[in-house]
């Protein structure tokens, strides 16, 4: 999937998409995705009942290519470096143990409207659209490991994404932007042992991040 955001993004920004005469904007900076905390067992633990997870924060580099249809919509295609995140209990008794992280990446694809025109100084964009989640490199910590389980598993996410950003246009080429995006985003993560003695630990995860954007863009 890495290799396919990356794909995405070389094909965007190469010299045939460029030629083609359509008015495309790359961006790229920093992105920081910050996972709600929400979540619930599917199963409750003896001796420990319910409890919920939370992930940690993480930046990396983004980059995106947005196609203008008109002034006034264009396609934005969101790509990244893979986020990492720490997951740990968040509540109960046992509060801040470690569960194990995770890596990830996001693709997002959202059509967006300038109601300004893309080209005003200062534009602000509304989008909505779709997110496809991609988990991997799952790894469980040593306390799990410590009560017999040896394995952490999550699966990917299909959901809506909202984005509200705003560009500022420094002259015909070069603008900054700076956008804010909800996600759906909703995994359920599966503690195991592979002998079959330890109860499977089962967490529906509703991640639902904000991801928050910072960069710099370029019109071609």
């Amino acid at each position: 999937m890495k290799s396919v955001c990356l794909t995405v993004a070389l094909t965007l920004a190469s010299p045939a998409a460029l030629a083609c005469g359509c008015n495309w904007i790359i961006k790229g900076g920093a992105g920081n995705v910050d996972p709600n905390s929400y979540s619930h067992l599917s199963n409750i633990i003896p001796g420990v009942g319910n409890f919920q997870v939370s992930a940690d924060d993480d930046t990396q580099l983004a980059i995106s290519g947005t196609y203008l249809m008109n002034d006034y919509l264009g396609v934005e295609i969101l790509a990244a470096t893979p986020f990492k995140h720490s997951i740990s209990v968040a509540n109960g008794v046992l509060a801040g143990a470690p569960v194990g992280t995770t890596k990830h990446l996001p693709p997002t694809v959202t059509l967006n409207w300038f109601p300004f025109g893309s080209r005003a100084g200062f534009s602000p964009y509304l989008g909505a659209g779709i997110n496809y989640t991609n988990t991997f490199s799952e790894k469980i910590s040593d306390a799990l490991v410590g009560l017999g389980y040896d394995d952490l598993s999550l699966d990917n996410s299909w959901g809506i994404a909202a984005v509200v950003g705003v560009d500022f246009n420094i002259n015909d080429d070069w603008l900054i932007n700076a956008s804010a995006m909800a996600a759906d985003i909703g995994v359920t993560a599966e503690v195991t042992d592979s002998t079959g003695m330890a109860t499977p630990i089962v967490v529906d995860y509703d991640l639902n991040p904000w991801v928050y954007r910072l960069g710099v863009g370029y019109r071609f």
